[in-house]
């Protein structure tokens, strides 16, 4: 059974996140998958409903993104808002955008 684009994007760019922390030896072997997870943009993007992919795409990787790290403080929007770089109010309009409720995370 094939993944929904957007689900294969999300993989994907969850793949190249942990590559990029890889050592500088490493990352000369890697820029095959570089060209693989460009053609694989490209081939997303020919496929895809139009309007929509950048809104998807970003919105497939927040939400999860901001629920990890809520996860990891412990439900304490200050230390998330720090680990992912942004600011405790941009924090606090996503949290409300994406409908997750901090308080799932305190203990």
């Amino acid at each position: 059974m094939s993944l929904p684009w957007t689900d294969k994007l999300f993989f994907f760019v969850i793949r190249c996140v942990k590559k990029r922390h890889k050592t500088m030896e490493d990352n000369a072997k890697n820029n095959l998958n570089k060209e693989t997870f460009l053609k694989q943009i490209d081939d997303i993007i020919l496929t895809a409903e139009r309007g929509v992919i950048y809104k998807t795409i970003v919105e497939a990787v927040e939400k999860p993104l901001i629920e990890r790290a809520l996860a990891r403080t412990f439900g304490n929007q200050l230390k998330a808002a720090k680990i992912l770089g942004i600011n405790r109010n941009t924090l606090k309009i996503k949290i409300s955008k994406f409908g997750i409720d901090p308080e799932k995370w305190k203990i």
